[in-house]
């Protein structure tokens, strides 16, 4: 049966009129084109078992859904071929979808024989199938009621302040609401700062405490635990002002402060007043400032995942993804990872696979 012949059953679906898109124009004039419909159906058999390179087509197409945590309707032939309707999120654009529909088909090697899209409802209809034959008819519905976010991701990245060049720009060019955490006393924390701030990243302060063990140097702007307060109100006054445009602070370290009510107490206190927030970036599992903050009403949330405690890709990989996870079960999670190099690659391969997934990357203080 051809195209023309089942347009009738078509427009029940979909509103007139139809214009064809394709490849990259939809990019650019997406329902402005208009091309030739031609005869390319072929009547799909029941049972795919004897036919693998039709269960190839198929599986390819849902991979590419599922890519995109979109859950289709399947199972409807009509017009010789097997329709799948899928209710897209709004602000999913439908051209990532066809895109990415087209690279994968290409690979069977199997084509998009035909895109339409209407230009009043949005919405795209797309023949797949072999040479001249139709087997599969995609249907893209854009859908206001239909909710993409499955959950909020506050990325926290530690250390910054020794440079600024290619390398420390890149992660704001990541594109995402990032949180970037500056040491304080650095040779260019200060310019570090305003650079991010400039560039829509929220910084905060990682103010250095004293661990309970480990190498670490000790420097002017680190908190001990043998200090009194008006020293430690000194020390958060000079960090501060390193790092002007700090929305809030995180722990440097700090596995021997952070257990300590007095010490927390007192810098809590004073973050509170000066309107900032609290991450508690949990060095220890006995840490108390997170109970702490929340005593004194504290702006404050704690961190759930270490991306790269361990520096290995697979492993930074996977922390990631569960830091995904942990989102979609609580709303939203913290996760924490390190300037380095091997964290910037990870997360030039996998933030845009975990956006397509239906997550949202949030600043710290989207979440307060």
């Amino acid at each position: 049966m051809n195209l023309k012949s089942g347009r009738n059953n078509f427009t029940r679906i979909f509103a007139n009129p139809w214009i064809p898109v394709t490849g990259i124009a939809l990019v650019i004039t997406l329902f402005l084109i208009q091309l030739i419909v031609t005869n390319r159906s072929q009547k799909l058999p029941a049972d795919y078992s004897n036919y693998p390179k039709i269960e190839l087509l198929r599986t390819a197409i849902f991979d590419v859904l599922n890519t995109f945590d979109l859950k289709p309707l399947t199972g409807i032939r009509k017009n010789g071929y097997e329709q799948i309707i899928v209710n897209v999120p709004e602000d999913l654009p439908i051209v990532n979808i066809h895109l990415a529909l087209q690279e994968r088909v290409l690979k069977i090697p199997a084509e998009i024989l035909d895109a339409r899209g209407n230009p009043i409802s949005g919405k795209v209809r797309l023949s797949v199938g072999f040479e001249d034959s139709v087997y599969f008819t995609v249907f893209l519905n854009p859908q206001k009621e239909v909710k993409r976010n499955r959950g909020r991701i506050v990325l926290i990245i530690d250390d910054f302040g020794d440079r600024w060049d290619s390398f420390t720009r890149s992660f704001a060019d990541l594109g995402i609401h990032l949180t970037v955490s500056i040491l304080p006393g650095r040779k260019n924390s200060t310019l570090v700062a305003r650079k991010f701030s400039g560039l829509g990243c929220e910084t905060i302060l990682h103010l250095p405490m004293e661990p309970i063990a480990g190498k670490f140097s000790k420097d002017e702007f680190m908190i001990f635990d043998n200090m009194s307060k008006s020293r430690i109100l000194t020390i958060i006054q000079r960090a501060l002002d390193q790092v002007p445009t700090a929305k809030g602070v995180n722990n440097h370290m700090g596995s021997k402060i952070t257990q300590q009510n007095r010490i927390m107490t007192i810098v809590l206190e004073d973050l509170k007043r000066r309107g900032l927030y609290f991450v508690d970036s949990r060095t220890t599992a006995k840490t108390v400032a997170f109970d702490v903050a929340k005593k004194l009403n504290l702006k404050c949330t704690k961190r759930n995942v270490f991306l790269d405690t361990e520096p290995d890709e697979e492993t930074i990989k996977k922390q990631l993804w569960s830091l995904a996870k942990q989102a979609e079960k609580r709303g939203y999670a913290v996760g924490i990872g390190h300037s380095r190099s091997l964290t910037l690659k990870v997360l030039k391969q996998e933030v845009e696979k975990i956006q397509a997934k239906g997550f949202s990357f949030v600043y710290v203080s989207e979440i307060l």
